[in-house]
């Protein structure tokens, strides 16, 4: 009796264990289908991560490049109203051709899915959109467009709108929208 007793011990807790394995295995299959496409969610995240992190831009940055702006109003005697930050992207350059069927095959010899798949080992860039209204005289305004151009950071002029004020006080003077891009390499890479 006391041989049935462990024996009926002994079958339950393999029933339990065996259940218990069940679960597991039932959990490592699902774990197992999704990790299939970790890699590539990933990268998607870490790059969702950084776009959110490249439209974070920091105080000091905005600060910075409103006071290029306000040097240029200083130096161009233009007068420089509601400057403002619009965007800011995130890109990085393509690689080249070569490099691109590299890595692909070299993910393709290992069995895994190349496609959208991103390396994040490139310089990050930002482009900071400003938009801002001028008012000034034609010299003055082209003054400052060129001083804009030949700075020593990169930007570009994307829209201008040139027209003469609804209400002028003197002659000559006139209203310019203007939206400016800058470009700029993002914190995480070289500042």
């Amino acid at each position: 009796g006391l041989l049935l007793l462990f024996r009926g011990w002994g079958l339950h807790a393999l029933k339990i264990k065996q259940q218990e394995y069940r679960e597991r295995l039932v959990q490592i299959s699902r774990n197992s289908r999704n990790a299939y496409h970790l890699a590539k969610d990933l990268n998607e995240a870490e790059e969702m991560a950084r776009e959110i992190e490249a439209r974070l831009l920091s105080a000091s940055r905005k600060a910075y490049t409103l006071r290029i702006f306000y040097a240029l109003e200083k130096l161009t005697q233009i007068k420089i109203e509601e400057p403002r930050h619009i965007e800011t992207l995130l890109f990085t350059l393509p690689e080249k051709e070569d490099e691109v069927e590299e890595a692909e095959n070299a993910m393709s010899a290992e069995g895994e899915e190349t496609e959208g798949q991103v390396t994040f080992n490139k310089p990050t860039y930002l482009v900071m959109t400003y938009g801002m209204r001028l008012e000034g005289s034609f010299r003055q305004i082209l003054e400052f467009l060129y001083r804009l151009h030949i700075g020593s950071y990169f930007m570009r002029i994307t829209a201008i709108d040139i027209r003469l004020p609804e209400e002028s006080e003197s002659a000559g003077i006139l209203q310019a929208e203007l939206t400016v891009e800058i470009l700029g390499e993002s914190e995480r890479g070289a500042a």
